[in-house]
């Protein structure tokens, strides 16, 4: 899906403050940012204000702000190249490292992530621009390819039991049924193997020659 519009981190931020209620800190390096300066000097004057001495005391607050723009972006279940450039912008702003993310906040992640990859995974298919949007969503959360595949593999687990259940209606399987599970296989964009548990399901309609071993 493209986007043609993007959302602004100040737009955003208004309505983070109408819709939460975060510490006086950040209502002020929010307000700050809504109507004056958006850069690490007007951060750095509102935490002297607050004789704040590093960034990482409200770290955990400063992740929700990104959360809650990321959340904003993806709601047409796209991201657009000016939100990935404000995104950057946010994390250098705050000071948020790779891996910040994923370790204080993994259950809103995997939330996130959960409810995007359902919908990919809805019509048994991984097409291009739904591969390219797991990219997205991979760099967007600063996430490894194993906490990707962490987060993922238990749904396309769901979908492969799915497709073996609706190949499994009759009293056996055919050649063609057997080619027809490795495309989808195949198309759902992931390396997958069968576990045991779907091997001798599958296994109680194949002949013995073609059974997973």
């Amino acid at each position: 899906m493209r986007k043609t519009t993007s959302f602004s981190v100040r737009h955003v931020f208004k309505n983070y403050l109408l819709q939460q209620k975060p510490p006086q800190i950040i209502v002020e390096i929010l307000t700050t940012f809504i109507y004056g300066e958006f850069s690490r000097a007007a951060v750095n004057e509102v935490c002297r204000e607050f004789k704040l001495q590093d960034l990482n005391e409200i770290k955990p607050e400063l992740l929700d702000l990104v959360l809650y723009y990321t959340s904003c972006c993806l709601e047409e279940h796209a991201i657009t190249e000016e939100e990935k450039i404000e995104l950057k912008f946010l994390k250098i702003l705050f000071q948020i490292k790779e891996g910040d993310l994923f370790e204080y906040k993994s259950n809103q992640i995997r939330q996130i992530i959960s409810i995007e990859a359902k919908r990919i995974l809805a019509d048994w298919k991984v097409d291009e621009t739904e591969s390219l949007y797991q990219v997205d969503l991979q760099q967007i959360f600063d996430l490894s390819y194993d906490q990707y595949l962490s987060i993922t593999r238990p749904l396309i687990k769901e979908i492969v039991d799915q497709i073996i259940e609706s190949l499994t209606g009759n009293s056996s399987i055919s050649d063609n049924e057997l080619k027809q599970l490795n495309t989808y296989l195949v198309n759902l964009d992931t390396f997958y193997v069968l576990n045991p548990d779907q091997k001798k399901k599958l296994n109680q309609y194949l002949p013995l020659t073609k059974q997973f071993k």
